[in-house]
């Protein structure tokens, strides 16, 4: 996290045969109340390979589940496995997340 711009970034990997589970969904709903919560943060973002596929899909649909907004999409901005490939970055603000509805599989509040 840059304590200059209270801004956190978030990310998950999970091997094939645990995804599809709601993991994500709670792994990453635990670290952007963490980064509010505890850390202080003002913004917190997240990054997606953005090739079309359902990989790519499904974790920016978790992203989008958190109440993150897709923010930008860039265009062969790395080189990944020999080919330029895009990436969308999404984002939700430390007031965004308070005021969010509440999404009971993903609830960490006691």
């Amino acid at each position: 996290m840059s304590a200059v711009h209270r801004a956190a970034d978030i990310g998950y990997t999970f091997l094939p045969q645990y995804q599809g589970r709601g993991f994500a969904a709670e792994a990453a709903t635990a670290m952007v109340d963490l980064a509010f919560a505890r850390l202080g943060a003002h913004r917190v973002t997240g990054r997606n390979d953005a090739r079309n596929n359902a990989r790519n899909d499904a974790s920016a649909a978790v992203l989008e589940r958190l109440g993150m907004r897709l923010e930008a999409h860039l265009i062969e901005n790395e080189w990944v496995k020999g080919e330029w490939t895009d990436e969308s970055i999404y984002a939700v603000l430390a007031v965004e997340w308070a005021s969010r509805p509440a999404d009971p599989c993903c609830r960490t509040d006691p």
